[in-house]
């Protein structure tokens, strides 16, 4: 369940990086998403320990 939300979260983020990148040549989109996939794992993990403390 957990791993769901996770790869939920990480093609949201996707989607909106290669949505919302500019057409201008530039380092390749995914360069920056792998960069970021650790905070959004982090992000999640903390996420899933909060709602198991209610």
């Amino acid at each position: 369940m957990k791993i769901r939300r996770l790869e939920q979260i990480i093609l949201e983020i996707l989607v909106q990086r290669l949505m919302t990148w500019p057409k201008s040549p530039r380092p390749h989109p995914w360069l920056a998403i792998v960069d970021e996939i650790p905070a959004v794992i982090a992000r999640a993990s903390r996420q899933q320990a909060s709602a198991l403390d209610i």
